[in-house]
């Protein structure tokens, strides 16, 4: 990264969705005598090294954080990127309820989607709730136990764009 130093949890199991990786940012100075808030982001392979995402662009996540902590006008974080599951990135960040509470005729027509190339949009069956439970009963609990993080509500935020921030909306 730009600033601070990124520490990956290779292939991170869940019994809820697919083993994933999972990039843990620590600001510049990060220190275990103080507590940080988290920032949990998804798609993480798309938050710090333009060389490897998909279209050679990064959120520069890093630079942007170490920014506003500098100039503070936030409060000390670490980032939590969360890789997203791939060809089921679609599936996994719908939020289920909403499919839920559809008519079984618009749950066929939403299932039924195409990508532009004409590829299913949805290659497996939704499992938003499944992605959640594993943000919330393994993966942040694993972070409250091995980095010096404040773990209440006002401390934990999530975040993303496209599906990743759709995701993030039915988090909250």
């Amino acid at each position: 990264p730009a600033s601070g130093h990124i520490e990956r949890l290779q292939n991170f199991a869940s019994q809820y969705v697919p083993a994933r990786n999972v990039d843990i940012w620590l600001p510049p100075g990060y220190s275990d005598k103080r507590k940080y808030a988290v920032l949990y982001m998804q798609d993480g392979q798309m938050l710090f090294d333009a060389n490897s995402t998909w279209n050679k662009q990064e959120w520069q996540a890093d630079e942007v954080a170490t920014k506003l902590m500098a100039e503070g006008k936030v409060r000390p974080f670490i980032i939590v990127g969360v890789h997203n599951a791939g060809k089921y990135r679609n599936s996994e960040y719908f939020p289920q309820k909403s499919f839920d509470s559809l008519s079984k005729q618009d749950q066929v027509l939403v299932k039924e989607m195409t990508n532009t190339d004409k590829t299913p949009l949805f290659k497996a069956e939704f499992s938003g709730d499944a992605y959640l439970r594993f943000l919330v009963e393994e993966l942040k609990p694993y972070i409250d136990r091995h980095y010096s993080v404040a773990t209440g509500a006002t401390d934990t935020a999530v975040m993303g764009s496209s599906r990743g921030g759709l995701i993030s909306l039915y988090a909250l």
